[in-house]
């Protein structure tokens, strides 16, 4: 790994090329931050552009409702995902060799916790506008997204294995695809549920190539394994983070949801759209922890002293 990536180093200042020369996991992490980048930048760009567009085209009432529909479901969204994110990766590189239990464990928790946030979010729409079919529609259909975020655990062994540019290429692949779709569905002048049903797709298809992406980079799918006590261990130490990431996304989203309800959807399309540009920078934090984390995880296996050192520097950065 060391030989194929020592390439870039020449390009960097001397005093950095010195502090990174000769650290092989600081490499990779470099590396595969990079790559997270990318994929944000290039989302940001693209996304910016083919999202105005169709903000354009929508108006602010139905942009409103849809991003009123896509706020209801976000809300359960850590529902969906049981917190089980920085676990899973700090699992996987703890205990390497039961990496095929905790993938297939994950795959089923999160499938249950997928459609139980799906229930909640069509119970919530239907509670918050009984007689707005339109909106339960859109929930419904952006609600079931969240059963196929299970595979989101194919995410989890790449980033432990500090590998996320073949999550990357997916992901930009399917993403640049749906954008042609979306400019075509508006030169065709095509309605809302037709924008709705290809985030739909985009969804399916990203999970679908998730699967196959580990089958031929990571290994058999038929390996993994379920475990009854692999399950109540994840759930005992993801439970803080459930209701830590529903607070978050409550914190989030509940500006959209209350402007939906008292000023209607108009006044939420306006919203979301200046939401959306104060929102692109997020990522940064996060691309740098999702890159780091596996090698500070692993520091503590070997020296309490290295991993300190580790997370130090971290908070340092």
């Amino acid at each position: 790994m060391v030989k194929l990536t020592t390439a870039w180093l020449k390009y960097l200042p001397a005093t950095l090329r010195a502090r990174v020369e000769h650290r092989p996991n600081l490499q990779k992490a470099l590396i595969n931050t990079g790559w997270l980048f990318g994929d944000k930048v290039l989302r940001m760009g693209v996304g910016l552009l083919v999202g105005v567009w169709v903000a354009r085209y929508l108006g602010p009432e139905q942009f409103g409702l849809l991003n009123y529909a896509m706020a209801i479901v976000a809300l359960f969204g850590a529902v969906a995902s049981l917190g089980l994110n920085g676990i899973v990766v700090r699992d996987l590189v703890m205990e390497p060799k039961t990496a095929n239990e905790t993938l297939g464990t994950t795959l089923l928790l999160q499938a249950i916790g997928g459609l139980l946030a799906f229930g909640l979010a069509v119970l919530a729409i239907s509670f918050a506008r009984p007689n707005d079919s339109l909106a339960k529609l859109l929930v419904a259909v952006l609600g079931f997204v969240m059963v196929f975020k299970c595979t989101d655990v194919v995410r989890y062994w790449f980033e432990s294995q500090v590998k996320s540019k073949y999550v990357v290429w997916l992901e930009n692949g399917i993403f640049l695809v749906l954008a042609v779709v979306k400019v075509g569905l508006i030169l065709m002048e095509a309605s809302l549920m037709a924008f709705v049903w290809a985030a739909f797709a985009e969804s399916v298809l990203v999970a679908v190539g998730l699967l196959g992406v580990f089958a031929r980079r990571g290994g058999a799918l038929s390996a993994w394994r379920i475990s009854y006590d692999r399950a109540k261990r994840l759930l005992k130490n993801s439970w803080p983070l459930i209701l830590s990431g529903l607070a978050v996304m409550v914190y989030m989203r509940i500006d959209q949801i209350m402007l939906g309800q008292m000023l209607g959807d108009e006044a939420v399309g306006v919203y979301s759209a200046a939401v959306r540009i104060s929102e692109v920078w997020y990522f940064i934090p996060t691309a740098i922890i999702a890159s780091v984390f596996p090698a500070i995880v692993a520091a503590k296996k070997h020296s309490e002293t290295l991993y300190r050192q580790r997370l130090q520097n971290l908070y340092n950065a």
